[in-house]
């Protein structure tokens, strides 16, 4: 499964993910500007069913089934995109309580963080923060394939980025 949290479709972001999947039938979360973040409301205590219809059913299923995880997003202010936050903290209605005890969704999975950037600033937090949210999707250590300056040089042009994607691809897939 891939969560994509980029807004554009030819970014920085799409083209390590390309690079990654390319010609592999993935479920991908696809465009997440529609799904709302949970707001806490209760509805899924002891239901574990998210009250909210809202497109996130088929994220759901994929991350309950799905061998691998993806998560890709372009940093902003230091950060994955509000998109990706908002998505996965959806995967609250999985807690088994409400004492901190992270939900483990499906089978434990491989997995990949795919983080692009330009401009200046500090993507650790990015990184921090992508590696904790992959454990919402049973992965515990996620390769991550990073392209930074992406000002400078496009990630399409990122010999060590697509070099990982290749790689983990190869890894994956076979091909």
């Amino acid at each position: 499964m891939v969560i994509d949290g980029s807004t554009r479709k030819d970014g920085n972001t799409a083209a390590l993910l390309r690079a990654l999947v390319k010609g592999e039938a993935c479920v991908t979360a696809g465009r997440l500007s529609g799904i709302a973040p949970c707001v806490n409301c209760g509805g899924c205590r002891g239901t574990n069913v998210c009250v909210y219809k809202d497109g996130m059913e088929p994220v759901y299923a994929a991350a309950e089934t799905a061998r691998f995880a993806v998560l890709a997003s372009p940093v902003y202010f230091g950060n994955v995109t509000g998109f990706v936050l908002d998505v996965l903290s959806r995967f609250t209605r999985y807690m088994v309580d409400v004492y901190g005890r992270l939900p483990r969704v499906g089978p434990v999975k491989e997995g990949a963080v795919i983080l692009t950037a330009g401009g200046y600033g500090n993507p650790e937090t990015a990184e921090k923060t992508a590696r904790m949210l992959m454990k919402f999707l049973h992965v515990e250590n996620p390769v991550c394939i990073t392209s930074y300056h992406t000002d400078t040089v496009p990630a399409e042009r990122d010999a060590a980025a697509l070099s990982a994607a290749a790689d983990l691809r190869k890894r994956w897939f076979g091909s």
